[in-house]
């Protein structure tokens, strides 16, 4: 009985020894049987898990397919270092197979081979992988890196030798302010099973340089689940950090510019305006020196009318600049932005403004409202002698926001002066004329008492007229009233408000029912009275009767409910909607005389009430109209004390 070889007891720890990353290992006993292979080399062999105790000549004759190739490689005496054969893959897909064999003559070991197989094909496209891989892929043991292939030398300044050699070590590479983290990060990926992470960190290139890299780590773990090694990806992280940092520069920006439209949008007057624009734009942008121009009418001089820390000797010599002088002609006239710099080179008489706010570095910017110049905004920085584009761009934007709140104001004062100015036409217009109807109707009611018919006839039609247009001119005025004075309701007695617009209107037969009530409501109440008995006269015809009655609502609390019907010829149900856009006070729909239910619209509307229009006989239009409307009720405990 033959003696047992103790090379071949143990064969996976015997020639694990020989294993190498990409590459298959055969080793093959005295009888040419496959005594130990690695995992690349099932990979590789079409009959995989198969391998281990095979004869070596029917496993690579079905990677070969050629016997006679087969029995050169076997029977040789002599070594083979690399040659590239024909082969097929476990799919019958074309494949290269570089193949290496060494036969051990000597030792413990002697009389067996050893096989290294490598796949061209696919090592071609890992290495072009790693061509294009604009990172760096690898793998790392507690001995060292086993792998390290990508844009090492763009990354790093080194090659992958050198890290692969051992000629530098990783750890050295992080900076040292982050190589503490960096280590402890390490430390966790070979103690913690199934760990991954993401690191970012700077980089001491070989030039000495610093960049920042992007580190995704991983762990793998041994069967017994243990950490056997580290794989990851390694990046340059500079074209993302310079993303972020823009992102947050932008961001920054837009802070600024919401805040400033803030104050421009907020602000009452113009000089609130540019006060708390300049303030809040040196607190912002960490500015020393602010000043706020504004040009005068005549377009020739430019204004301080606010300022921050700017120097006695300064405002002493230019609290008022002439705009066409330089270099100040460049920003209120020509209307561009102007950057007078320590850093620039600037002029004696740059260097001069520079020497005389005490800054390094100053920005003009023209204050813009609708392309015309308005002003100028003056910043001055202490500390740095340039002024950089992104700030170039933002202050440039506050400029124009400003300008837009500039524009915004200098409206505002005019839409108030020509408020004013036709507030002050419609006085003058309604009082004359009201007066000159006053004398018109005092000659009628002298023709009417003139004997003859026609005269009278004639003469009360022009009474007639010279009321409608009376009433048109009051109507005009209430309503301007109701847009400009805000409600001031207090108790008003409904019952004797009706009876002061009877009394009024003597020609007209008014019946009041119902009980009386005091109503939420201000000195413009009557109104609604003297339009709604007006039309009841006009559209009634004579001798219609008319009456005013008041209610308890049933089904809203603490409100009453107002009807103005009469017995004239009513209201046709097609006409009623027509009436109602009226009484909705939508004045875009009423001219002249209708004015008068737009009136009353309004003023039910300002007093929390609504209004609508019914028939006064239910179902017969013919008999009648009655128009209703709501207005809340003093409630008892609301009655001040007599």
């Amino acid at each position: 009985m033959g003696r047992v070889n103790p090379v071949f007891v143990r064969p996976e720890e015997t020639f694990e020894i020989l294993d190498e990353p990409g590459v298959g290992i055969l080793v093959l006993d005295r009888d040419l049987r496959v005594a130990w292979a690695n995992a690349r080399a099932m990979d590789i062999l079409p009959i995989g898990n198969d391998i281990p105790g095979a004869d070596a000549r029917r496993v690579l004759g079905a990677l070969l397919q050629e016997e006679e190739s087969v029995r050169k490689l076997l029977d040789g005496a002599s070594d083979i270092s690399g040659i590239d054969l024909p082969a097929r893959g476990p799919r019958g897909e074309e494949r290269r197979i570089r193949y290496s064999s060494r036969k051990i003559e000597q030792g413990p070991f002697a009389g067996i081979r050893v096989l290294r197989l490598r796949d061209v094909a696919g090592e071609e496209r890992y290495r072009s992988f790693f061509r294009d891989f604009q990172g760096i892929a690898y793998r790392t043991t507690e001995s060292g890196p086993v792998l390290f292939h990508g844009a090492v030398e763009a990354i790093t300044g080194y090659t992958e030798d050198d890290f692969l050699e051992g000629a530098v070590c990783w750890d050295a590479v992080v900076h040292p302010d982050d190589r503490p983290g960096f280590q402890e990060c390490a430390g966790e990926l070979r103690a913690v099973p199934g760990l991954s992470t993401e690191r970012v960190y700077r980089i001491v290139r070989k030039d000495g340089t610093t960049r920042w890299v992007r580190d995704f780590a991983k762990n793998v773990c041994n069967e017994d689940g243990t950490p056997a090694l580290v794989q990851g990806t390694i990046h340059d992280a500079i074209g993302r950090r310079e993303a972020d940092d823009g992102l947050l520069s932008s961001n920054r920006q837009l802070s600024v510019l919401n805040k400033i439209m803030g104050v421009a949008a907020s602000s009452l007057s113009l000089d609130e305006l540019l006060e708390a624009s300049l303030s809040v734009t040196i607190d912002l942008l960490d500015l020393d020196v602010g000043l706020t121009y504004l040009l005068n009418p005549e377009r020739t001089l430019a204004l301080t009318r606010y300022h921050h820390a700017a120097p006695k000797r300064y405002l002493a010599r230019s609290r008022t600049i002439k705009v066409h002088h330089w270099p100040w002609n460049f920003v209120f006239v020509a209307g561009q932005p102007r950057y007078i710099e320590r850093g620039g080179n600037p002029g004696a008489a740059e260097e001069e403004v520079l020497a005389s706010l005490e800054v390094s570095a100053l920005a003009c910017i023209p204050i813009l409202a609708e392309s015309v110049v308005v002003g100028a905004l003056f910043l001055g920085r202490r500390d740095r002698p340039r002024i950089r584009d992104e700030e170039r761009r933002l202050l440039e934007a506050i400029g124009r926001e400003i300008g837009s709140g500039v524009l915004r104001s200098m409206l505002h004062k005019r839409l108030e002066a020509a408020h004013r100015e036709t507030n002050l036409y419609l006085d003058v217009m309604t009082h004359d004329l009201k007066n000159a109807g006053n004398v018109a109707n005092l000659y009628c009611d002298l023709l009417i008492d003139e004997p003859g018919g026609a005269a009278a006839e004639y003469a009360k039609r022009l009474r007639e007229s010279i009321r409608k247009s009376t009433g048109i001119l009051q109507n005009v005025s209430t309503i301007r009233r109701i847009h400009q004075e805000p409600p001031d309701l207090r108790p008003v007695s409904l019952d004797r408000v009706i009876r002061a617009e009877r009394e009024r209107m003597p020609e007209a037969a008014v019946t009041l029912e119902g009980t009386p009530a005091e109503v939420w409501a201000d000195d413009l109440l009557s109104e609604i009275f003297a339009n709604l008995i007006g039309n009841a006269v006009t559209f009634g015809g004579p001798g219609a009767g008319i009456t005013i009655r008041v209610e308890g609502c049933a089904k809203e609390n603490r409100m009453v409910v107002v009807t103005v019907e009469d017995t004239g010829p009513g209201i046709p149900d097609g006409v009623k909607e027509a009436l109602l856009q009226r009484l909705g006070g939508d004045e875009d729909q009423v001219h002249g005389e209708g004015l008068g239910l737009s009136v009353v619209g309004m003023l039910v509307e300002r007093y929390g009430g609504r209004v609508w229009i019914e028939d006064r006989v239910s179902g017969r239009p013919d008999l009648g109209a009655a128009f209703r409307f709501t207005l809340r009720e003093v409630a008892r405990t609301e009655r001040k004390p007599m």
